[in-house]
């Protein structure tokens, strides 16, 4: 498994590719903060799949769900 972690203001960023390929994505937001723009994290995630070797225009192919939980 690959993790790579991103730190943006006060945001992190977890990108988990598994040995499938199955990628997985978590966005920790400051406190008391519930959600960040869509533009914003996607941008964050396109640099990242870039530094990965990997297409960004792959993250406008994800469904983002919201978890309060995780």
């Amino acid at each position: 498994m690959i993790t790579v972690t991103r730190i943006n203001g006060e945001h992190t960023y977890r990108l988990n590719i598994d040995d499938n390929g199955t990628v997985s994505i978590t966005v920790k937001l400051k406190e008391m903060e519930k959600e960040i723009p869509e533009s914003e994290y996607k941008a964050v995630l396109k640099e990242m799949f870039v530094d990965l070797g990997l297409n960004p225009e792959q993250v406008d192919e994800f469904e983002f769900n919201y978890d309060p939980y995780h």
